[in-house]
């Protein structure tokens, strides 16, 4: 009996030694799925973070990028409106030079006259010479005439 005992005795020492390793291995499984699980959930919070963060880049890109559609587009108008006037200046410029020629052919053609009438009053002054103070009056008004016109 005592042997029966002894056998039964270390049978249980066997079952509680199996057990208590399972147990330990248990708790080394749990304590392992607790650390996966609290892995899991640090994450899937990294992952949501991440994806706000990613919807928030987007709205500021598709800002950013209808921000700089706009600023272009009035650079552009401006551009357009800076060519437009610089085209009116160019036209008006080419405008006033041609005025500015036609008045000046007018005026030498006016002072050709002028110097041609002056011409033939010496002319008849010199082949006459009652007509001296006649001469200088039409003179002088055929230049202030001129110089009106032109």
């Amino acid at each position: 009996m005592a042997e029966t005992r002894r056998k039964r005795v270390q049978e249980l020492e066997k079952k509680i030694a199996e057990l208590t390793r399972r147990c330990m291995e248990q708790n080394k499984i749990i304590k392992a799925k607790e650390k996966q699980d609290q892995r899991i959930k640090t994450l899937s919070s990294e992952i949501q973070s991440l994806k706000e963060t990613r919807v928030k880049l987007i709205r500021q890109m598709r800002n950013d990028a209808n921000n700089f559609t706009k600023w272009k587009q009035s650079k552009e108008k401006e551009i357009i409106k800076i060519r437009k006037q610089d085209r009116k200046r160019a036209y008006e410029m080419v405008r006033m030079k041609i005025e500015h020629n036609k008045q000046e052919n007018v005026f030498k053609r006016k002072m050709e006259e002028a110097f041609a009438v002056n011409k033939r009053l010496k002319v008849c002054f010199f082949a006459d010479n009652r007509c001296i103070p006649f001469v200088s009056i039409i003179s002088f008004l055929l230049f202030i005439k001129c110089y009106k016109q032109g």
